[in-house]
């Protein structure tokens, strides 16, 4: 599941970076509707199932801080992307409102989670030791 999400992470900043990292066109709209609700679903679960079940691990505590970081970005690109889901639930609207700018800040976290989840898994990949 590891793999997933550090998929869904990078995705995830794809979308959310401010600044175009390559040649293709970002999502817009529907697609960025789609890679903001797999954000969302990825942090749901990598808080709410495996990080606050393993909390006594390095890796549950890692999960459920990237976890937060997902969610908040994924709520980030829902608004900017005018999803009717988001912009109609005023809880998350204001909540919203109060991070947006703070944004920067949620994207570096997601940034430094992805790296933490890419390097490991690299390093796993290649029999090197990792963080336990």
């Amino acid at each position: 599941m590891g793999i997933v999400v550090t998929i869904i992470m990078l995705f995830g900043l794809y979308v959310a970076l401010p600044l175009p990292l390559s040649v293709f066109k970002k999502p817009q709209g529907v697609g960025a509707n789609v890679i903001g609700f797999a954000l969302l679903l990825g942090g749901i679960w990598n808080s709410f199932w495996h990080g606050l079940r393993y909390l006594d691990y390095f890796w549950g505590i890692a999960a459920l801080i990237s976890g937060f970081f997902m969610i908040l970005v994924a709520i980030v690109i829902l608004k900017q992307n005018g999803s009717q889901s988001v912009s109609s639930n005023v809880v998350i609207a204001a909540f919203y409102k109060t991070i947006n700018p703070l944004s920067i800040v949620w994207i570096t976290g997601l940034l430094l989670s992805f790296l933490l989840y890419f390097i490991t898994l690299v390093r796993l990949n290649l029999g090197l030791p990792i963080i336990s």
